[in-house]
């Protein structure tokens, strides 16, 4: 299987039915673009999509920078966002924006 994450400014970008956000990511009303990070699982021979999904928040940008596979299956991604509401979990070091541009982890179970 190959993951793959990055910057999408597509508003359409291909997302399955278990992904983790709507295609509703970025505000565009305000804006030309969405700019969101998005994870992507393709097939091993790459013609199939397995997973995808968008990561971020309503305003703002965000993007993703590196991913890593554990033992366990779990995907890690690494990335930037700009967002003031950047979806986080319950206890997490940093729950809300503290500057123009924020770093995110984001682990993830995919099918």
């Amino acid at each position: 299987y190959a993951y793959v994450t990055g910057v999408t400014f597509s508003k359409d970008y291909p997302t399955v039915s278990e992904s983790l956000v709507s295609s509703e990511l970025s505000d565009t009303s305000s804006t030309k673009y969405t700019v969101d990070a998005f994870v992507s699982k393709l097939s091993p021979d790459g013609t199939a999509l397995i997973y995808s999904t968008r990561l971020g928040g309503k305003r703002g940008g965000q993007g993703g920078g590196n991913i890593v596979l554990d033992k366990s299956g779990y995907v890690y991604v690494v990335g930037f966002t700009t967002s003031e509401d950047f979806p986080v979990t319950p206890g997490a070091f940093q729950s809300k924006q503290e500057g123009d541009t924020d770093v995110f982890i984001t682990k993830l179970s995919l099918p």
